[in-house]
């Protein structure tokens, strides 16, 4: 994911400002899904977040407060779709959504998984103790 400090939306464009100021275009026939997730890092860390998927595989993201209620209705506009933002909004906990296109409109698009800083490989272990007992 790229994270995103604003989205500049045009009628034709996106242009997406990175943290690391680095500027993406993003045209608007290129995006596949719209959708937002929360964290459990509210509420004094940013837990809302909105999301673009591109054909290509880009998934950009951008806390949902930074995008503008005159974003929310360009973005409505220019994909001729109807969509509800801010749907998860007070959510204290993982979960996701999609946005847009209607036909995946409500289904989770992440699949969030709790994991350890680090999880031991068994099978390379497996591995290294049957050619060590091989080598007996």
């Amino acid at each position: 994911m790229i994270f995103s400090k604003e989205w500049q939306i045009n009628a034709d464009s996106i242009l997406v400002k990175t943290i690391d100021d680095v500027s993406v275009l993003v045209p608007v026939d290129q995006i596949i899904i719209i959708a937002e997730y929360t964290n459990e890092n509210g509420p004094f860390c940013e837990d809302h977040f909105i999301v673009l998927i591109t054909e290509n595989g880009s998934v950009y993201e951008m806390p949902a407060c930074q995008l503008s209620i005159d974003d929310q209705a360009k973005l409505i506009t220019f994909l001729c779709s109807p969509m509800v933002f801010n749907e998860l909004i007070g959510s204290t906990t993982f979960t996701s959504r999609c946005i847009w296109p209607k036909d995946v409109e409500g289904r989770e698009f992440l699949d969030f998984k709790c994991v350890s800083l680090f999880t031991v490989r068994l099978d390379i272990i497996n591995d290294v103790l049957a050619e060590a007992k091989s080598r007996v």
